[in-house]
């Protein structure tokens, strides 16, 4: 009896060691394609800018948990997808200054065009820029981006007439957007403390499960300690009969 409950507890302290960790952090999700969604939906709470990320799921099949890493995609609704390969950029505002100095690096930036490989997250490099449509004139215009010829992206221009004051004030508006929705990809929960209180659990129920075993140990030690001297003092009594 006491060996089949030293062996029980045994394996139970050693399926808790082995168990693979899956933290607050990391929850288990019903299908891949749920995780998916939901990986997705976190970047993009987390103003994530556009481009694809690793992340690692974990989503149950069968009854097990799966556990692997993809790539996770954040784009607008306006991005183009061609394959592997996506492309994004937003409307925006410039001045009529802007429109008649603006290189075409200027352009790409304040349309925050970008493009990338879903595959493996890697930039690829804005080869087009085509703002031939564009007036040094208050209207709104057409401005295209592209990778290559394939796969290209038309975003809505409006110059405006502009004050010193008021350029400042839009290059201000476009600074704060591109600030708030592209450039914050460190935007992420703090996750230390859910780590170590995941590690204090997981080490008081072996602990837990360790007490009662050594309490049991020592017990069945003094036990036939004490069988022993028992057995050891009978032997004695019989022999000085004899």
């Amino acid at each position: 009896m006491m060996r089949k409950l030293f062996v029980g507890l045994t394996a139970v302290l050693l399926l808790l060691l082995a168990a693979p960790r899956v933290s607050a952090y990391e929850p288990v999700y019903g299908s891949e394609s749920e995780a998916i969604q939901a990986e997705t939906e976190r970047l993009v709470e987390n103003r994530y800018k556009p481009g694809s990320y690793p992340v690692t799921i974990s989503y149950r099949v069968n009854g097990a948990v799966m556990t692997r890493d993809v790539m996770v995609t954040v784009k607008s609704d306006a991005a183009v997808v061609v394959g592997n390969i996506v492309i994004d950029a937003h409307s925006f505002m410039v001045t009529v200054a802007e429109a008649a100095s603006f290189t075409d690096a200027d352009w790409i930036e304040r349309a925050q065009a970008y493009a990338w490989q879903t595959d493996t997250g890697a930039e690829i490099p804005i080869a087009i820029v085509d703002h031939g449509q564009v007036k040094t004139e208050p209207g709104e215009y057409w401005v295209m981006f592209g990778a290559n010829e394939s796969i290209t992206i038309q975003v809505k221009a409006t110059v405006v007439m502009a004050s010193t004051s008021e350029d400042n004030k839009i290059s201000s508006v476009n600074d704060v957007w591109f600030e708030t929705y592209y450039d914050n990809p460190g935007s992420q929960e703090f996750l230390g403390s859910e780590a170590i209180f995941f590690d204090i659990l997981k080490v008081s129920a072996i602990f837990m499960l360790l007490i009662p075993l050594l309490f049991l140990i020592i017990q069945y030690l003094w036990t036939s300690k004490a069988m022993r001297a028992v057995l050891d003092f009978m032997d004695k009594n019989n022999k000085k009969r004899e």
